[in-house]
């Protein structure tokens, strides 16, 4: 009966995550207008023009942009779920990958007397850690400084020195300053006219465009000097020798690359070449086609993995075009700012009121579009990667102390009993009679049958299970 009115604390009060704070602007000025449009025409009879005017043009204009406005929160919505949904879809194929290799390692190491693991399985979930990480650092490093460094900082403590090493030499270290540019990558060259940049500095794009364009007026004087002198003309962007002393000369080979979203391409690739090596150390169990049905089942999750990474990244390109966005807020700056002075004749002092109501209406729900067209960001509503990604290392952990407890177990050993038990017969295949405590005990059991049987306890389907269980009402305790 009163659920509704214990909901003020928990979403009507409730600040952190609300729209309200990030329109509040717009709705103030609204409703200041509201009471500025009320005092204009507290008397209609000296706005005789108001008679004139006819609401329904403005009425119009509303309806059409109210229709904008929820159709603009629905793209939104519909950006939030594939984003959610791609998380998802990397966290299952991480799952299932994992699943795919580590199972039929933990059978080798079964049918070789149980054996622990070899250290690929832990490397592999290793990476695979690192993998998301570097997912959740590329999604976030648009999202400020401060988001970036936690999301890089965790990735990082997945990471060995000499991956970190490679990682900064390749695409640089975090950018402050809120800001995020590609980086300007050279290869290594010794050629005394090459163009000297620093490996993953920040890419300025005017600064990389008078490089490139002062290398290619350097490249036709040599073209122009070499013309006449060694035909063929050298070959540009790789180095090549020319002339009587062999004299090498190099062009330098500059390339420009994002920050953040090779990394995790590097990261598969490595897992790629983990799955190799696990088949090349024979790790997987043997047969006709050692370990390639389950080969190809871990390429395809990795595939998987990045298709789901791609569809992350793809969300978080992706927002609403420019020119409708720019239409709609225009339209609502005009539609909301003018509509108190609409209706001020004949709602009066509710007015305020009136425009509180409508101009939160639709700045908030055009702010909740702001909101989930970019799920990947840090504020309330937005999915929580970094959790998400503590949740996917426990779960990574405990298929690996799964996978690792049933490698080393020893099947011949550690179940045989249990399995004559089951199969009722011994080493030679013979029929083996219970125990004296096991034939006392179903006798017991099948007294206690008998005599629910009697009372009417049990029924008679029941009791034929009892004893059909018991391989029969004799005493000596037939066959278990």
């Amino acid at each position: 009966m009163w659920s509704f009115f214990t909901q003020f604390r928990d979403v009507i009060f409730k600040c952190n995550g609300s729209v309200i704070p990030k329109c509040w602007l717009e709705v103030s000025i609204c409703t200041f207008l509201g009471i500025v449009a009320r005092l204009l025409f507290a008397d209609p009879e000296q706005h005789f023009y108001l008679d004139v005017w006819s609401p329904v043009g403005h009425q119009l204009v509303g309806v059409l942009l109210a229709f904008l406005t929820v159709f603009r929160s629905q793209i939104a919505w519909s950006m939030y779920l594939q984003g959610y949904n791609g998380v998802t879809s990397l966290q299952t194929s991480m799952i299932n990958f994992t699943h795919v290799t580590l199972s039929p390692m933990a059978a080798k190491c079964q049918a070789n007397g149980g054996e622990p693991l070899p250290r690929e399985a832990h490397e592999l979930i290793r990476l695979l850690k690192l993998c998301y990480f570097l997912c959740v650092e590329h999604l976030r490093s648009s999202e400020g400084t401060e988001a970036w460094g936690w999301a890089q900082f965790v990735a990082y403590s997945f990471a060995l020195p000499r991956e970190i090493i490679h990682f900064e030499a390749e695409y640089g270290i975090l950018q402050y300053g809120d800001q995020r540019a590609d980086v300007c990558r050279v290869e290594p060259d010794n050629g005394d006219n090459a163009i000297i940049s620093k490996t993953g500095a920040m890419l300025n794009t005017l600064e990389w465009l008078k490089r490139r364009r002062a290398c290619g007026v350097q490249n036709i004087d040599s073209a122009l000097e070499l013309r006449d002198k060694a035909p063929p003309p050298v070959p540009l962007l790789r180095a090549s020798e020319h002339g009587k002393g062999g004299e090498t000369q190099y062009r330098t080979m500059e390339k420009t690359c994002d920050p953040t979203k090779s990394k995790v391409l590097t990261s598969i690739s490595w897992l790629h070449s983990l799955v190799a090596t696990i088949e090349r150390r024979k790790h997987f169990p043997g047969g006709a086609d050692p370990g390639g049905y389950m080969k190809m089942g871990g390429i395809s999750q990795l595939n998987a993995i990045n298709a789901s990474f791609q569809t992350l990244h793809k969300v978080d390109q992706i927002v609403l075009p420019l020119p409708y966005n720019q239409l709609l807020k225009l339209m609502l700056l005009g539609w909301n700012f003018t509509l108190p002075f609409v209706i001020a004749a004949d709602v009066g002092w509710f007015n305020p009121m009136l425009m509180f109501l409508i101009s939160s209406a639709f700045f908030g729900l055009d702010q909740v579009g702001v909101m989930l067209e970019q799920p990947f960001g840090v504020d309330s509503p937005d999915i929580s990667l970094l959790s998400i990604g503590e949740q996917l290392s426990d779960d990574l952990d405990a298929v690996l102390r799964a996978a690792d407890a049933t490698a080393q177990i020893n099947l011949d050993k550690a179940d045989a009993p249990f399995v004559k038990q089951l199969d009722g017969s011994d080493d030679q295949g013979r029929d083996f009679k219970a125990t004296p405590s096991t034939a006392a005990s179903m006798s017991t059991l099948h007294q206690q049958v008998d005599d629910e049987d009697d009372d009417g306890v049990v029924g008679g389907g029941e009791g034929d299970a009892g004893g059909g269980g018991g391989g029969g009402d004799d005493d000596d305790g037939g066959d278990v």
